[in-house]
């Protein structure tokens, strides 16, 4: 929860900016980069979060295109009560790295790419959980857990494109968590400007003002997981579809 998480939010974050090709020059520079950096993360996600990524920011809001949007089972099952919204989140990792991408299109092809993804992501951890014992494997797999759970790290997922406040597409974080992961936090400002890097999104924002205002902005991560728990008015669904 101190530690693991946020170093495994930091490397999913890597694993982003490799998706944007923002770390190396080039396309294949920045797929070892976002393989490089899923190593001490466990369940090998590089190259499919490059592709179901790519999808998210071409189809925003689109059933069928982008990923991130919840599915309608997940709706009726567990949005609208506290309850459903606290075990929805629980299984966030579930949700986002394997339900929602079956439903994407298209189809992440099954080639040299996944394959390195998988033997390199695989290969590390068998040889941690060899090396170090099933406390080491078990501290990995929990890490990589709240990393995209329920985590001010993971609470990044709600915070992008999530409802708490006025209808948005989304919506940025200025909080603390953005030293450790590389302003991840600015989301609006990703979203209009995909080819800044992280490290230069508080620039972007500093340049025009005027095009990123403070409100809905977010300052703690810990109050947008209790909110949206807790808040009737904040649901899974809500968010803009197209």
């Amino acid at each position: 929860m101190c530690v693991g998480s946020f170093i495994g939010h930091a490397l999913n974050v890597l694993i982003h900016e490799a998706t944007h090709d923002l770390i190396l020059g080039g396309d294949r520079a920045n797929k070892w980069a976002g393989i490089a950096a899923n190593i001490a993360t466990v369940f090998p996600s590089a190259i499919a979060f490059r592709h179901y990524h790519r999808l998210h920011h071409r189809f925003l809001g689109e059933r069928g295109g982008d990923a991130d949007l919840p599915t309608n089972w997940e709706l009726r099952i567990f949005d609208g009560t506290r309850l459903g919204k606290f075990v929805w989140l629980l299984l966030l990792p579930v949700w986002y790295g394997l339900v929602h991408p079956t439903l994407a299109r298209p189809r992440i092809p099954l080639d040299r790419w996944l394959v390195a993804n998988w033997i390199v992501a695989g290969g590390t951890f068998a040889a941690a959980w060899y090396i170090g014992g099933n406390s080491t494997a078990f501290y990995l797999v929990i890490s990589a857990y709240f990393a995209v759970g329920m985590h001010p790290a993971g609470a990044h997922i709600l915070q992008e494109h999530i409802w708490f406040s006025e209808p948005r597409e989304t919506s940025s974080y200025y909080g603390p968590i953005n030293r450790i992961s590389f302003n991840f936090g600015h989301h609006v400002e990703h979203h209009d400007f995909i080819t800044v890097p992280g490290r230069n999104l508080p620039r972007l924002r500093a340049m025009a003002p005027e095009f990123f205002p403070d409100d809905p902005a977010y300052r703690s991560r810990w109050h947008l997981l209790w909110r949206f728990v807790m808040d009737p008015s904040v649901r899974i669904g809500g968010r803009f579809l197209r």
